[in-house]
C-alpha cells in the first residue's frame, strides 16, 4: 500500500523509489575566502521512503529532525528537487534544530494548511517568525512556494513548522552562516572535499544558486 498525503491522488505521479542506504544529498557554498555568507542546502534525496530522517551536517551547521520523516513519490509532484521531501505524522508542529547557530533558515513548503515558520535563539526567545498561505490544489501537492527568515546574524538555534499531519511537506531546505572571521577559523561542518557516509552525500559547489521550481518533474498518466 503507497502512503500519500492527505487528500492527493498517488495515481499521477510515478517515481523511482530510493533503495535503502542511499547517501541523503548535502549541497555546500564554499563561499571561496570572502566575507560572505556560507550556505548549506539538503534536498532530502537519497533519504529510504517513511523513515526518520537522521541528523545531516548541513556545511555550516548540524541539523536535527525530531519526528520528521522522508517522503518519495506518493501524491507529490514538481518537486523543487525530484523527488523525496520531509513531513510528519501526528501533531500540528514539528522543530528543527542547529548546531551551531545559523543567521537564515529556509525551504519551499506544499501545505493543505497555512505555514507557520518561527525562529528562535538560544534562550528560546522568538526572533522572527513569517507565515505562508496554503497551496495544496487537489489532486496534488504540486504547488511549493519559498518560505524563510533571516536575523542577519548567527542566532537562529531552532526552528519551528507549524502545518499539520500529514497534509504539510517541505523541501530543499536551506541554512546560511554568517562568517566574522573570514576564512581564518576552521569550521569542521566545511570542507573542500567531497564527503560521504552512510547518511550523508555532500557535494561543493564554488558558488550558490538555488533552486528553481519548475514543472518539468511532475508525470501524469
Amino acid at each position: 500500500m503507497e502512503f500519500t498525503l492527505t487528500g492527493g491522488d498517488s495515481s499521477l505521479v510515478t517515481v523511482k523509489q530510493n533503495p535503502p542506504n542511499t547517501p541523503v544529498e548535502v549541497i555546500c557554498d564554499n563561499g571561496g575566502c570572502s566575507c560572505n555568507n556560507r550556505c548549506g542546502l539538503t534536498t532530502f534525496e537519497g533519504g529510504e521512503n517513511l523513515t526518520p530522517i537522521p541528523p545531516i551536517p548541513l556545511c555550516v551547521t548540524l541539523a536535527s529532525f525530531p519526528g520528521w520523516l522522508f517522503l518519495e513519490g506518493g501524491n507529490v509532484g514538481n518537486w523543487p528537487s525530484p523527488d523525496t521531501i520531509a513531513f510528519w505524522i501526528g501533531g500540528t508542529t514539528r522543530e528543527i534544530t542547529f548546531q551551531p547557530a545559523v543567521a537564515s533558515v529556509s525551504f519551499f513548503y506544499a501545505s493543505a494548511v497555512n505555514v507557520t515558520l518561527e525562529a528562535f535563539d538560544a534562550n528560546n526567545n522568538l526572533i522572527a517568525s513569517v507565515v505562508g498561505p496554503a497551496n495544496f490544489v487537489p489532486p496534488l501537492f504540486d504547488n511549493w512556494d519559498p518560505l524563510g527568515v533571516n536575523v542577519g546574524s548567527n542566532r537562529i538555534t531552532r526552528i519551528r513548522i507549524t502545518g499539520n499531519s500529514n497534509q504539510t511537506g517541505i523541501d530543499n531546505l536551506k541554512v546560511c552562516s554568517v562568517r566574522r572571521t573570514c576564512c581564518k577559523t576552521h569550521n569542521p561542518f566545511i570542507n573542500a572535499n567531497v564527503r560521504q557516509n552512510a547518511n550523508v552525500r555532500q557535494q561543493i559547489r564554488p558558488s550558490w544558486k538555488p533552486y528553481a521550481v519548475t514543472k518539468k518533474h511532475t508525470s501524469k498518466r
